[in-house]
């Protein structure tokens, strides 16, 4: 077999977060910043618990040029969320 590689810089990821993360302030970090993001309630199962906290990474519709500023700005809106 022959496969082909198309390399079209699409990529689809998880970061786990750190447990002391607030999710509602990292929604509202990402909004502020310009990142679009969906509800991150939707990746979780009805009455799972949270144990493990992750943000889904898409960028199918991101410009190559973008994605590394998206990431920087990503982790800028990670540090503001943590909780003590």
């Amino acid at each position: 077999m022959n496969f082909q590689v198309l390399d079209n810089n699409q990529m689809h990821t998880v970061i786990k977060l750190p447990k002391q993360t607030n999710m509602n302030k990292l929604h509202q970090e990402l909004v502020r910043r310009r990142v679009w993001v969906d509800n991150y309630k939707g990746n979780y199962l009805t009455g799972y618990t949270q144990n493990q906290k992750f943000l889904k990474l898409n960028t199918t519709s991101l410009p190559v040029n973008k994605i590394d500023e998206g990431l920087q700005e990503i982790r800028k809106a990670i540090k503001a969320s943590k909780t003590l």
